[in-house]
């Protein structure tokens, strides 16, 4: 990815537009971005990831107060980079979010973020996307590489990769991560995980159900067994169940056996004696019934006479109700034929129909076919009602609309006598409201300066406070710094009396060696001075000195902050920014006041404005409106002549048409009943007449010579019943006793009392049936027994087997178990991990090999071959390892921890570790080639050498067509690189200069 053109607008601290040709200022492959601090060489760097990806890197990220506070407040934010990347060359243009002055009347509206993306194919710029989320996934498409990703490989921040080069391994981890996607073995260590705990459980919970089953059986065991040993142990007690089963079963079915034969033996003499006993009473029911048959025999036989005429007499019945029911309707058809025909005297119509037909049924056809025709003139004379509502509403409809046009007219000539005055106060509010956004603009500046001048109040106590401090922490260390010179310096002039202290004759002098010592050095004036009182003035002075550079800083930052708040004010004083600010508010207040007449005016104009168009439409319409319904009234008149001239014939002397047909239609239906009562009595006299004649057959049909005979013969229905049900009694007696004299009990009755047999008492049979009720009992009992114990088998079968399937499924599911959670704690760096590295560690633990890899090639060359960085995944105690940090020292052939190197020697070593971890991101996303790299920083750590070595290291960065860019304000940096972009700070925004400088005249 090659950046070739930047343009910044209102972005930043840069006011107005800067266009930066980055192809022109990377011509020779190396140029310097400088400046003054805080001039904004590092929002050149936001500017790009911005435009790329729509937000800011590292601690800036979330950062949204993206416009110049020095732009104009119209002027838009906006960043345009123009990029290639594999061969295809970009324009991706952003704006962020901003509060833009509202188009009409004051105050801000809220301008959304926009982006634009654009490809030049065959020499057009050809629009890709305008849509944010569009743009991010084509950019991200495009570079293979997310804005962390990014911000690491082509901006390399020093002061991040030196805390990166000294962190702990979970720090490193942290980041690490932002760059190397390891979601997926994290998902697989989870995945362990929840496998582990889940087979943990269902492990547990088998083994849980092994042991209630084995409880089960034992309680079991306990309740079928006699005399069972509840000591037995688990692997005998399915063995020892099963057979405390079989010994029951040989004792149950020997008790069944006996209990079986004494009962069938009971039931057997039990039967015999009750049947005797029934036989005997079957014997003495049916005489006794056959005696009372006899008696009944001669009242059956005169009820069967009875039932035989009164069927006779039923059979001609219906014959004679229906010649009653012919007589009657004949009777009623006579009545309703008078009645209809006077009904045809005294209507108004229907005589005159009546004397011009030759039948009832002509005259109603002639009334029908008037009727027809009169109802068809029906509609003409709805159409007229119709067409007369309708002049009446086109009449009102012309008042109305002359009453409104002259309204309207009245609202208008009102309407443009006023607007004259109105725009005049309109127009005197608006030159006030064009001083607001200038006067907003004076009150924030005036209100800037009031706020430096209290902060500078403030501040200048804070400031002699400090260099009071640091004076007295200075004079403590001076004080300190000396007394431990004077002891030292006392202690060298007391080293021969300390040594001789510790002189004995005879030993020899640590100094000539001599046995004797005839003039041994004495002693100054006071104590000696002891190594410890030494040691201890020199940290009292080296503690002091701490102290007192910590009050130095403080008095530095304060004179810094104090120096600031200064150049805010200028050459103003407190009370007179004070006083601007006053000044500032008064007029703003006065000009806001103004603008707020101004609004009420506009806003007045314009409801003015639109109400007398809105008369003039109204005007226009109520005319229009007139016009139409004068039309409309005019057309109906016509047509009402002509539908009362047609309705004059239709009426026939009426009212009205529908007056003629309410008249027509009543003859008409008095006609059609009359009609209908004439042929429906010569119907009923014809029914009649064939009625009589057919009851005459019936009687002699069935032997009756008179009506009165027939009559007599019926029998009321109750009394028919009564005689039938008799009949039917005896009859169905008859047949029972029949069946029962031939039955096999009373025959062997009849046998028993032929053999002198006398039927068992009530005593007998009582004893019978107490032995067999106690037979049953016995064999009731055996059987529950059998009942019992067969349920306890069956339960013992059901939980032997379940026994037996969890000890088969607990085994493969153990087994399981135990991999699962010796992989889950290997992925976990616990268990048999010798290195105690999680599996997403240990992935990252091989990408920082490889970054360390990368960066040893710069470092070898930075640091003359003295340097190498090694991976160390070496264990920390009970820590989590596998991200360690070492620093090989070839002078000493020693590996050493990364926080020994100097400061110049972090620098390099931290440079070259983020140039080696951008190779390797470049390389994991897919083998991309950053073309365009910036260096952030950190080069003022180096000495003339070190300075020399790293950039002979990054002029080796240029090979294959890399640009490289360094952002760097130290002078050094300024007389090695020709190619310069300078940023400019000023009181309104910064600026942008492309410098071509000539390094031999430097």
């Amino acid at each position: 990815m090659r950046i070739h053109r930047l343009r910044l607008s209102a972005f930043g601290p840069f006011a107005g537009t800067e266009d930066v040709d980055v192809d022109a200022l990377s011509a020779d492959g190396l140029f310097l971005l400088n400046g003054e601090t805080g001039a904004g060489k590092t929002s050149v760097l936001d500017a790009i990831c911005f435009a790329l990806y729509a937000g800011l890197p590292g601690a800036r990220e979330g950062t949204t107060r993206l416009r110049s506070d020095h732009a104009e407040p119209g002027a838009v934010p906006e960043v345009v980079l123009e990029f290639s990347s594999g061969g295809r060359r970009f324009e991706v243009t952003r704006s962020p979010a901003w509060e833009r002055p509202k188009a009409r009347g004051t105050g801000t509206t809220r301008q959304q973020a926009q982006s634009r993306l654009r490809e030049l194919v065959h020499g057009a710029w050809v629009e890709k996307s305008t849509r944010n989320d569009e743009v991010a996934s084509e950019i991200l498409a495009v570079l293979g590489l997310g804005k962390e990703q990014f911000t690491r490989v082509a901006m390399l921040p020093q002061g991040e990769f030196a805390a990166f080069l000294r962190s702990k391994d979970r720090d490193r981890e942290a980041l690490l991560k932002k760059l190397f996607d390891t979601s997926g073995y994290a998902g697989v260590e989870e995945a362990l995980a929840q496998r582990t705990a889940a087979l943990r459980e269902r492990a547990a919970g088998a083994e849980a159900q092994r042991r209630a089953a084995l409880d089960q059986l034992r309680a079991d065991a306990a309740d079928a067994v006699d005399g069972w040993d509840p000591d037995t142990d688990d692997a005998g007690l399915v063995e020892a169940f099963e057979a405390g089963l079989e010994a029951a079963r040989g004792r149950v079915d020997v008790r069944l056996d006996a209990a079986s034969t004494a009962h069938a033996a009971a039931i057997a003499d039990a039967e015999e004696l009750t049947r005797a006993a029934r036989d005997h009473g079957q014997l003495v029911a049916w005489e006794r019934r056959h005696a009372a048959l006899e008696a009944s025999t001669s009242q059956a036989d005169a009820a069967g006479r009875h039932l035989a005429a009164h069927a006779e007499a039923a059979a001609a019945q219906p014959a004679r109700r229906a010649a009653e029911r012919a007589a009657a309707e004949h009777r009623d058809a006579v009545r309703t034929a008078e009645s209809a025909t006077r009904a045809v005297d005294e209507d108004g119509l229907a005589p005159g129909y009546h004397d011009a037909a030759e039948s009832m049924e002509g005259a109603r056809s002639l009334a029908a076919a008037e009727l027809a025709v009169a109802r068809a003139a029906r509609p003409q004379e709805d159409e007229l009602a119709a067409t007369l509502e309708r002049i009446a509403a086109a009449g009102r409809v012309v008042e109305a609309a002359e009453e409104r046009r002259a309204a309207s007219e009245r609202e208008a000539a009102a309407l443009e006598d006023t607007l004259p005055e109105l725009r005049s106060a309109r127009d005197a509010g608006a030159e006030a409201a064009g001083r607001v956004e200038g006067l907003r603009s004076a009150e924030r500046a005036a209100r800037s300066t009031a706020e430096a001048a209290e902060e500078l109040e403030r501040q200048l106590p804070v400031l002699r406070a400090a260099e009071e401090a640091w004076i007295r922490a200075e004079d403590a260390r001076l004080t300190a710094q000396g007394r431990a010179v004077e002891l030292g310096r006392r202690r060298l002039a007391q080293a021969a009396a300390s040594l001789a202290l510790g002189l004995e004759d005879g030993s020899p002098c640590p100094v000539c060696g001599a046995p004797e010592h005839p003039r041994p050095a004495a002693a100054p004036d006071g104590s000696l001075v002891q190594e410890a009182d030494h040691e201890a003035a020199v940290a009292e002075a080296e503690r002091l000195a701490v102290v007192s550079s910590g009050a130095r800083d403080r008095r530095d930052e304060a004179a810094r902050r104090a120096d600031r708040l200064r150049g805010a004010l200028g050459e103003r004083g407190h009370d007179e920014a004070v006083e601007e600010l006053a000044a500032a508010q008064a007029a703003l207040a006065a000009a806001e006041g103004a603008v707020e007449g101004h609004r009420a005016a506009e806003a007045a104009v314009v409801a003015a404005e639109a109400s007398l168009a809105t008369a003039r439409a109204g005007a226009s319409a109520a005319a229009a409106e007139r016009a139409a319904a004068v039309a409309s009234r005019d057309g109906l008149a016509e047509q009402r002549l002509r539908l009362e001239t047609a309705l004059e014939a239709a009426r026939g002397g009426h009212p009205s048409v529908a007056e003629r047909v309410r008249a027509l239609d009543a003859a008409t239906a008095v006609l059609s009943r009359a009609a209908e009562a004439l042929e429906g009595r010569a119907r009923a006299a014809r029914a009649h007449t064939e009625a009589e004649a057919e009851w005459a057959r019936a009687l002699a049909d069935h032997g009756f010579d008179t009506a009165e005979d027939q009559a007599g013969a019926l029998l009321p229905e109750a009394e028919a019943a009564r005689q039938r049900e008799t009949v039917e009694r005896h009859r169905a007696e008859l047949h029972r006793l029949e069946e029962l004299g031939a039955s096999e009990e009373v025959a062997r009755a009849r046998r028993a009392r032929a053999a002198g047999v006398q039927p068992p008492d009530d005593e007998a049979l009582e004893a019978a049936a107490a032995r067999s009720a106690e037979a049953r009992r016995g064999l009731d009992e055996a059987l529950s027994a059998q009942a019992v114990l067969a349920q306890q088998s069956a339960r013992f079968a059901v939980a032997r087997d379940r026994l037996a399937a969890l000890e088969a499924r607990q085994g493969p599911l153990l087994a399981e178990y135990d991999l699962v959670s010796s992989l889950a704690e290997l992925a976990r760096g616990t268990g048999e991990n010798r290195l105690k590295m999680t599996l997403s560690t240990y992935v990252l633990a091989a990408r920082l090999e490889a970054v360390a890899a990368a960066a040893t090639e710069r470092l070898d060359v930075m640091s003359s071959g003295r340097y190498r960085l090694v991976h160390d995944d070496g264990p920390r105690g009970n820590n989590k390892s596998g991200l360690g940090l070492q620093v090989v020292d070839a002078w000493t052939g020693q590996q050493r921890d990364t926080a020994t190197l100097s400061g110049g020697e972090s620098f390099m070593a931290s440079l070259a570790l983020a140039l080696g971890l951008a190779d390797v991101v470049q390389q994991e996303a897919g083998g991309i080639d950053m073309e365009t790299l910036f260096v952030d920083e950190g080069f003022g750590s180096l000495d003339e050498g070190a300075l020399e070595l790293v950039m002979n290291a990054l002029d080796g960065l240029r090979q294959g067509g890399r640009v490289v860019g360094l952002v760097s304000h130290v002078p050094e940096m300024k007389l090695r690189i020709p190619t310069q972009l300078h940023v400019h700070k000023g009181r309104r925004g910064s600026r942008l200069e492309l410098v071509q400088h000539d390094v031999a005249d430097a």
